[in-house]
């Protein structure tokens, strides 16, 4: 039976190393788990105690126990696949907050993981289109949503047309 996958989101890195030794350890018996445990054995271990974020933005949503004060927040997989996302590891009472509001998805114009904080979009929202109804002319009117930019192109690596 094959055995889950834990990746870990870019962003994971940039605070990793500022937390403490012991939560460092926490993550790294975590990573074991995930390398030794099957998906069923996973959601079954008491240690690890994966579970849901009541109210989250995104249904993929989950934490895991680093230790009694620290929690991993991780976007399960929903694509049929075994690989799980550690996007970060807060204090037990922040991580759900923090999981609540997030919304991951892949852009359809760069294959990126898109991260948008959906509390902060829903409040702002209002506002941004009352100024939109407004404004003479729209900033971004004449650019596609869906199609990727020539300069993400260049960007990349990609030649130039």
């Amino acid at each position: 039976m094959p055995v889950p996958q834990l990746a870990f989101a870019n962003s994971f890195w940039q605070n990793f190393d500022v937390l403490e030794k012991p939560v460092r350890a926490g993550v790294r018996k975590v990573m074991e788990k995930f390398q030794q445990l099957t998906i069923a054995e996973l959601h079954a271990d008491k240690g690890l105690h994966l579970e849901s974020v009541h109210n989250a933005r995104d249904p993929r949503m989950r934490t895991i126990r680093i230790n009694d004060f620290w929690r991993g927040v991780v976007l399960a997989p929903d694509d049929g696949s075994d690989t799980f996302l550690l996007l970060n590891v807060v204090p037990h009472d922040g991580a759900y907050t923090w999981a609540a509001k997030r919304l991951y998805n892949v852009s359809t114009a760069t294959r990126a993981l898109e991260v948008r904080n959906a509390v902060a979009i829903e409040q702002l929202t209002p506002t941004l289109e009352k100024a939109a109804a407004r404004a003479p002319t729209l900033l971004f009117a004449k650019h596609s949503d869906t199609a990727p930019s020539p300069y993400l192109s260049f960007a990349a690596g990609g030649r130039q047309s």
